[in-house]
């Protein structure tokens, strides 16, 4: 399907000479053609508006989805190798953790 995005992987890593932390992002996009687009920012980015405009953005292309897939994994396989770490932009990294209560034994 036109615009589709197959597959959206985003990885986080702490930047030495920031606070904060820098995110890459691979994802397959549908189009004429399917499209691997890697990129980084200081922000998840979930729009596909933003990723066609992401400054430095590498994009490649393909014939058929189970090359772009494969690409796109091996690709986060070496963001991995190179030191990001997988981040899930859909979980609330900021709720608190739940209690433990604690019973006692009888």
């Amino acid at each position: 399907m036109y615009l589709e995005i197959h597959r959206h992987f985003v990885l986080r890593k702490s930047m030495p000479d920031s606070p904060r932390a820098q995110f890459r992002q691979i994802l397959v996009v549908e189009r004429e053609r399917l499209e691997v687009h890697i990129f980084e920012s200081e922000f998840v980015q979930l729009d596909l508006k933003f990723t066609d405009d992401a400054a430095g953005a590498e994009i490649q292309f393909y014939d058929a989805l189970p090359l772009a897939i494969l690409n796109e994994e091996n690709e986060y396989k070496t963001s991995v190798r190179e030191g990001w770490r997988a981040f899930d932009p859909t979980a609330s990294h900021n709720a608190p953790l739940p209690r433990v209560r604690r019973t006692s034994a009888a």
